[in-house]
């Protein structure tokens, strides 16, 4: 392990559904003193479709309860 590596997920927040599997979703940055940055770009693994308003309402329900999830 490198001292100082620091690895950052950079992404828009909150990402926007629908997501289409292969859709460039953000980067993955890794930078250390001396090297220069790295980018790997990130990619959904999967389809996700828009919510449809009851959908919304539980999650946001969930999210108010128990937060978000990491």
């Amino acid at each position: 392990a490198r001292k100082d590596l620091k690895v950052q997920v950079v992404t828009r927040e909150p990402i926007p559904a629908p997501i289409k599997k292969g859709q460039e979703l953000g980067k993955l940055v890794v930078s250390a003193p001396g090297l220069t940055n790295r980018e790997i770009p990130l990619y959904a693994d999967a389809d996700v479709e828009k919510l449809g308003v009851f959908a919304k309402m539980g999650a946001t329900l969930t999210y108010v309860v128990l937060g978000a999830r990491k």
